[in-house]
């Protein structure tokens, strides 16, 4: 057997041994991890690198593609979202952030991919991989940012229903919440450009209007017609 064979052989053997690491634990090796006797992590490492160099022919390419090795950002993404959606369909919930589920950092790895769909900071490979296999995750992370307005909405909601006025004086206290100073807030984060495009279309909901000048912000407490 020549040299190119002997090499050839042994690529293919290290990665029948790293699809059957994956199929049985369902994750990649670590670095300095040994499988089968062999040093498994040290050599998708080295596989790693040198695709990344241009340096792995096409023919090892097609070979490792399946494993997910080569894009392992993407592997790992997929991985970390299919942890996530069954520890929902199991608990009918999302682990807390600092919650820990079989030693994995389920709780870490759901705020990140919240935040993430919430800054609209996903690859479009990333997002496609959510529309098409949790599309829930996408509505439930976009409403992140509206976690904390949802009390002061409804408020808002009961004060004009009960005074006819749309919107609060500014030192207006209302059930006991300074419901005309967190008017005023948001009025002034819409002109700083501090609102997101969810907090903009819940607050367009009860009557918001941004206007560019903040000049006779109150002379806007006119009466519902």
């Amino acid at each position: 057997m020549g040299k190119t064979s002997k090499v050839r052989s042994s690529f293919e053997e290290y990665t029948h041994l790293l699809k059957e690491y994956i199929k049985k634990y369902h994750k990649l090796p670590l670095k300095k991890e040994v499988y089968a006797d062999k040093p498994l992590g040290v050599w998708c490492c080295t596989q790693k690198y040198l695709y990344r160099k241009g340096k792995l022919d096409p023919a090892k390419i097609k070979l490792l593609k399946p494993t997910g090795l080569l894009d392992t950002g993407m592997y790992n993404f997929q991985v970390r979202v299919r942890a996530i959606d069954a520890f929902y369909q199991k608990y009918n919930r999302f682990p807390f952030q600092n919650e820990i589920v079989r030693g994995k950092p389920l709780g870490w790895w759901w705020y990140q991919l919240q935040e993430q769909i919430w800054r609209y900071s996903l690859s479009d490979t990333e997002m496609e991989y959510l529309e098409q296999t949790v599309p829930y995750m996408i509505k439930l992370g976009r409403n992140k940012d509206l976690n904390q307005y949802w009390e002061w909405i409804d408020l808002l909601k009961e004060y004009q229903a009960e005074t006819g006025r749309i919107f609060p004086k500014t030192r207006e206290i209302y059930k006991g919440k300074q419901l005309g100073a967190w008017y005023i807030r948001q009025k002034q984060k819409g002109k700083q450009g501090k609102l997101t495009e969810n907090q903009k279309d819940i607050l367009a909901s009860v009557g918001f209007i941004f206007p560019a000048s903040s000049k006779n912000i109150e002379q806007e407490t006119s009466c519902i017609e």
